[in-house]
């Protein structure tokens, strides 16, 4: 919104087909909420060293985490002389190849030995490298990341190896419909500024590169005095600032870079690109020149991205989803980078709704610059923006990374909490003014890409905090209450869970769960659809539902002055669901949607077919939305006895986590849900038989990169071998450090993305391996990937890479736990699985108790080549026309 966050920042949440957000009854008005009022101060210290590298340091004193994070200002558009080769990106892989004392492979091999993860990303206007990792280990943190910065090897030879790299990720990018967009309406809007190149470059200028080049552009913009060291966590200032003196001493001070790139010209005319690519719906994007982040109008023209497109009492989405049924999703976002940015509408439809879809934009557009918006439309927005910024600063990645940008590109590291102040400051004057001057059609620009053409064979602060601790009710009924006051941040979070999902589906009525939590919350006795939307986004409620194999159910996250309206509504939705009717059409095509889309990932696609292979009994086989035939054999009343078959006490799991009064929230639950009687449910439980040999399927896809998937049958979900599969996997699979990373992309540099997967369920477990690759070298990753099963199934694994993976594992498990929003689901689904709310406090010990033999023996019970199944998708072979 405010400005281009890296991807690990909190971003405003766009709306989708579902909704999202939901709240309780009909306020007299939306109470105005001041900024100050919940925004609670984080320690936070700049120090500018004498090379000129300036160091922030947020104190979290709660965190387990410590996240150093050093933000380069040198992005695409600052290339120069190799503008358009992506020599930036180039850079950035560069910087993991290793250092003077860090071979190849050990950068991230260390981090995650340690417990932590490491990633880097090259923007438009900036590159930044990340490490987060528990507190107790910042000093490898720093370490490493400042070893990376100050003393890349940057060898010829790596070079080559990560080029081949960086080309198969160019084409992997082609495959995604949602980058081939982004690169289209960029190149629409910037007729003249460096924004309209791609940052990973054009493969012709990339190709040219040289060993000489990447180390002049190196030495040119990664200098001290264009850096920033963010470092926020458990940690203190005047220790890590030390620290960090010590380790960037001997990095120079360079000449300082002017910042010098051709600038946009006012755009005076409408303008319109199309492309044809093979998705199985189009996406649009209608663009209108913008303004820079330090530009006054930010402000207004950010209020008004939410008010025409977030959430489904939008403007937007409301007219041209729920009232003409035009697109599957709809959304505004207000882009505001260095320069220059865009106003943008993002919505995906079916390619003969496009033209009416543009004119309905237009004319929404109009009908607000004519009459103006509501002050409670005002107040919905600058709520929202209020909860994203509480919400965004829970976790060391996410301050750090947002201290980083904000000095970077606003000169002020608590640009973040002006911005809110900002928001606070907009009128409606102030949104009408910006909608009339920058909404206009002369400055429009239209993107779509569309279907191609079938051929017709084709058919907090820094006092100390109590720590919380989760306590455990069952009521008289049998439902199980799980409740933790945690004060650490003015947030507060509901949650219900059912046995249920997939595996409970009837044969002819798959994705009847996915549908019923897709309609859950479109309304209640008490509530319309459209009165809940525009209810929940006026107070920055985020209200999800959720289906899977085992289980579905609802979440809210709020903050915790609306703890009332947000239980009268959970109440409310689980007392009381419509499943209306009239929204089940619109929710049936946008699930046939998005089943016809599955062609539009490799991925998705491949996977699908070897659960196909590996599973034959089993709910594993089955898409968690259906098919298109059982999607239309599904009758309102047939969601409802799904519904109400799961509503038994014994069957029923509510956790209430975060800034709460735990016993009122108790006292309330007791009131509220006698209505559920008591009792269980009976669940069906589908084992899967043995494979009879292996299997192999050759499938083809209109894209130009290849994918390899291999799948086994692996231990259920409360499995004695459960764990020790889960470090099997990673060994293999691990996406940084991992067996088949380092042989397939380290050594030979045939495939950018690859990785494995366990994942047990209550009947069933399902291990993957995966490598994109290109389609000359599948045989040969082939190959490789077998070669590392079998070493595995004959060898005992060294005590070293397996503490390694261990402490990665366990880091990962942590992260994923860091926030009470997180801690929340997973205690929550433990506790209606049967394990205990408490079951995660166990990981660790779980985890360490796994020795090498056990490795080699899992290897060899699991990973046996007569039970694998491969899957192989090779691009379509071009066609002779005799």
């Amino acid at each position: 919104m405010k400005k281009f966050l890296p991807a690990f920042i909190l971003l405003l949440i766009l709306t989708s087909c579902n909704p999202v957000f939901a709240s309780e009854k009909k306020p007299s008005s939306v109470p105005a909420l001041r900024g100050e009022d919940l925004i609670g101060e984080i320690k936070t210290t700049r120090t500018v060293f004498d090379n000129g590298l300036t160091v922030l340091v947020s104190e979290i004193p709660t965190s387990p985490f410590a996240s150093v994070f050093v933000l380069v200002k040198t992005g695409s558009v600052t290339e120069g002389k190799y503008l358009g080769s992506g020599i930036t990106h180039f850079v950035e892989h560069m910087l993991f190849k290793g250092t003077d004392k860090r071979a190849v492979g050990e950068i991230p091999a260390q981090v995650n030995s340690a417990g932590g993860s490491i990633n880097a990303q090259t923007g438009k206007d900036h590159t930044i490298y990340t490490i987060t990792l528990p507190y107790e280990e910042f000093d490898v943190a720093l370490d490493v990341l400042s070893d990376m910065i100050v003393n890349p090897r940057m060898g010829s030879e790596d070079m080559e190896k990560e080029r081949k790299v960086i080309i198969a990720e160019m084409r992997m990018h082609k495959d995604n419909p949602e980058r081939e967009l982004a690169r289209m309406s960029f190149e629409n809007v910037y007729r003249f500024h460096p924004y309209k190149y791609e940052i990973i470059g054009e493969e012709s200028l990339f190709r040219k590169v040289s060993n000489e080049d990447m180390k002049d552009y190196y030495k040119t913009h990664y200098s001290p005095n264009n850096m920033i060291l963010s470092i926020a966590g458990n940690v203190k200032t005047d220790e890590v600032i030390e620290k960090a003196q010590k380790a960037f001493e001997n990095f120079e001070r360079q000449r300082y870079i002017q910042r010098n790139v051709a600038q946009e010209p006012e755009q005076i005319g409408e303008r319109r690109m199309e492309m044809a690519y093979p998705v199985a719906v189009a996406r649009m994007s209608v663009g209108f020149t913008g303004v820079r982040l330090l530009d006054k109008d930010l402000f207004p023209l950010d209020v008004l991205a939410i008010i025409l497109g977030y959430g489904r009492s939008s403007r937007l989405y409301s007219k041209l989803y729920d009232e003409k049924n035009l697109v599957y999703s709809i959304n505004s976002s207000n882009y505001t980078p260095v320069d220059k940015g865009v106003f943008e509408v993002e919505c995906v439809l079916e390619e003969k709704n496009a033209e009416e879809t543009i004119e309905e934009i237009v004319g929404v557009i109009e009908t607000l610059k004519e009459k103006g918006i509501s002050k409670k439309e005002l107040e919905k927005a600058k709520r929202w923006v209020l909860k994203d910024y509480i919400f965004g600063r829970q976790q060391s990645s996410q301050l750090a990374g947002t201290n980083a940008y904000d000095e970077a590109f606003a000169g002020d590291y608590q640009f973040s909490k002006r911005y809110v102040e900002g928001i606070e400051k907009v009128t409606t004057e102030d949104v009408l003014r910006v909608a009339r001057e920058y909404l206009n059609r002369d400055k429009m620009s239209v993107s779509i890409l569309k279907p191609q053409i079938e051929k017709a064979q084709d058919v907090v602060d820094s006092q100390e905090v109590k720590v919380p601790q989760t306590n455990k009710y069952v009521l008289d009924n049998g439902i199980t209450v799980l409740l933790r006051e945690d004060h650490s941040f003015n947030v507060a979070t509901i949650r219900a869970a059912f046995n249920g999902g997939l595996r409970q589906e009837q044969e002819g009525l798959r994705g009847i769960s996915s549908m019923m939590t897709s309609l859950w919350t479109k309304g209640t006795k008490s509530f319309g659809s459209s009165k809940i939307a525009e209810l929940s986004e006026s107070l920055g409620i985020e209200y999800n539902s959720f289906s899977g194999r085992n289980s579905f159910g609802i979440s809210l996250r709020f903050l915790p002055q609306d703890l009332n309206k947000a239980f009268g509504l959970f109440k409310d939705t689980i007392k009381s669901p419509v499943f209306p009717e009239e929204e089940m059409p619109q929710i049936k095509e946008g699930m046939k949607a998005s089943i016809r889309s599955k062609k539009d990932n490799i991925y998705s696609y491949a996977d699908q077919a070897l659960r196909e292979e590996l599973f034959k009994e089993n709910t594993f086989k089955y898409d968690s939305l259906g098919t298109v035939e059982t999607l239309d054999a599904i009758k309102r009343d047939d969601i409802l006895g799904f519904y109400e078959g799961f509503l038994k006490g014994g069957n029923l799991v509510i956790a209430v986590f975060g800034d709460i009064d735990e016993q009122q929230v108790l006292k309330d639950i007791k009131r509220d849900f006698g209505f559920i009687n008591k009792g269980s449910v009976d669940l069906k439980y589908t084992y899967e038989k043995e494979m009879p040999g292996a299997k192999e399927n050759d499938l083809e896809l209109d894209k130009n990169e290849a994918i390899v998937l291999f799948g086994f049958q692996g231990p259920l979900l409360d499995g004695e071998d459960r764990f020790g599969v889960e470090v099997l996997t990673e060994i293999l699979g691990s996406s940084f450090n991992g067996r088949i990373f380092n042989v397939v992309r380290e050594q030979f540099g045939k495939a950018y993305t690859l990785g494995g997967d366990y994942l047990p369920s209550k009947d069933a477990g399902y291990i993957s391996l995966y490598v994109k690759t290109s389609p000359d070298n599948v045989e040969k990753v082939k190959g490789l990937v077998l070669g590392q099963v079998n070493d595995l199934r004959m060898n005992v694994v060294k005590d070293k890479e397996l503490s390694d993976i261990k402490m990665h594992l366990k880091g990962v498990y942590k992260r994923n736990l860091e926030t009470s929003y997180d801690l929340s689901f997973v205690s929550l689904l433990d506790q209606l699985y049967g394990f205990g709310y408490d079951y995660y406090e166990k990981y660790d010990e779980r985890i360490n108790a796994i020795t090498p033999g056990q490795i080699k023996e899992l290897a060899v019970k699991y990973l046996e080549p007569e039970k694998m199944a491969v899957v192989t998708v090779r691009p379509k072979k071009e066609e002779v026309v005799k």
